[in-house]
């Protein structure tokens, strides 16, 4: 492509994203200074596409576009970097622009193609897990595979970004047309006609007209620096058997059975989908029950908050804090797998580093602490207390070990990121 790709950034990166920006010079260079509110160039204000959306920051400002394709799942670029890890901090906007009227929903859950490749753009998606069912019809997608007889035909572009370089109005739906000028094995390119897609029109639509179906073919993912030459999309057709059919069928109605981690009640066989009680962020399904025997194998009858008895995990629950683990995604933060247990790191500090019943506990000679089960209580000095590694103790070893590090050699403290 004419003067190589160029990463067609949010309006507001993220810090995940401008890390990847550092380890793409290549790829970042070419987009001049303000090129971080590009528009669907040429564009006209769009008050339709209700399917199409804007996926904000948690304090309502813009990041990227993206497309509803079932009633929970909204289908964006990977290189936006709303993931596993950091959905939390972002919501789906339906409305025609971020200031005015609309519907704010938060995400549950988010997953970016594994083979995202920052470096060339291939496998350019993402897909959002919506908390509660959108106020949209979802589009149809492009099921068959793209070839020579789409060339020079119309691609309607659709997404949130601004209408000139150094035009600060992104968060606005708009709308506009450009032509299919070639396609690779991953993506598909359109040129100006006389629109073209960038910047916080990442994630959004392509839209390509089959047998008098407009249908989404495309995911706006990259282009030239000034907007001005090309877009590329990546192809839906490609994806829809390895990553976003797989995905629809493993969060459609009715799939999960109990015991097993669920994103709401009509996702589960039976019963609804319960917050565990030790960690707000893991969800299972957990049926009514009458007695031991109506539930699954190291589940247990027994009322929650609400009342209702139903079969539930034990605590610590399957992921949680203190959880056993064997492996790397055993756990909601991390497998220690030596210790054989779900963790999460820990400032040494306070009475409170850790939650009651775990002790901030240094891992080795260095400086990574973990809150780990405490010991069970016995008479005598307790491990826990002010001279135990979960006390006092634990900062005069904090102190010594800073005190005796060498020259030029510098600790630092790792803090776990709020989610």
């Amino acid at each position: 492509m004419a003067g190589g790709p160029g990463l067609l950034l949010p309006a507001h990166p993220v810090p995940a994203l401008l890390g990847l920006c550092a380890a793409l010079l290549a790829a970042c260079a070419p987009i001049a200074p303000g090129a971080a509110r590009l528009p669907v160039t040429n564009a006209t204000p769009d008050d339709g596409d209700p399917a199409v959306v804007a996926v904000i920051h948690f304090d309502g400002t813009m990041l990227c576009s993206g497309t509803l394709i079932a009633p929970r799942v909204v289908l964006t670029a990977a290189h936006c970097q709303v993931g596993a890890d950091t959905f939390r901090g972002f919501r789906v906007f339906f409305g025609a622009d971020i200031t005015g009227p609309g519907e704010t929903l938060e995400i549950n859950d988010a997953h970016i193609h594994p083979q995202f490749d920052p470096g060339t753009f291939a496998n350019d998606v993402a897909v959002l897990h919506l908390t509660l069912p959108a106020p949209a019809t979802p589009v149809p997608l492009l099921r068959q595979a793209l070839d020579d007889s789409f060339l020079g035909q119309p691609v309607r572009l659709v997404g949130f970004g601004s209408t000139a370089p150094d035009a600060d109005d992104a968060g606005r739906k708009r709308q506009g047309t450009a032509a299919f000028s070639s396609y690779d094995a991953m993506e598909f390119v359109s040129t100006p006609a006389p629109s073209s897609n960038c910047v916080a029109d990442s994630g959004g639509a392509g839209f390509l007209t089959v047998a008098g179906t407009e249908l989404l073919a495309g995911v706006t993912s990259h282009g030239d620096g000034t907007c001005s030459d090309h877009a590329a999309d990546a192809r839906v057709d490609v994806q829809l058997d390895g990553f976003i059919q797989p995905y629809l069928d493993a969060t459609g109605p009715g799939v999960v059975e109990p015991g097993d981690a669920c994103l709401y009640d009509e996702h589960c066989r039976s019963g609804a989908c319960a917050v565990a009680s030790d960690d707000a962020r893991i969800s299972y399904c957990a049926p009514p029950c009458g007695g031991p025997d109506e539930c699954r194998p190291g589940t247990e009858c027994a009322a929650g908050a609400d009342g209702v008895e139903r079969c539930r995990w034990p605590l610590p629950t399957p992921r949680a804090l203190g959880a056993p683990c064997t492996q790397p995604g055993d756990c909601v933060d991390e497998c220690l797998v030596e210790q054989g247990q779900c963790s999460v790191r820990c400032v040494p500090v306070g009475a409170d580093a850790c939650p009651s019943g775990f002790l901030c506990t240094q891992l080795g000679d260095g400086f990574d602490f973990y809150c780990l089960s405490a010991p069970t209580p016995h008479h005598g000095c307790a491990a826990g207390g002010p001279g135990g590694p979960g006390g006092l103790g634990l900062v005069a070893l904090l102190l010594l070990a800073r005190g005796t590090r060498g020259p030029g050699r510098r600790r630092v403290w790792r803090l776990r990121e709020p989610v």
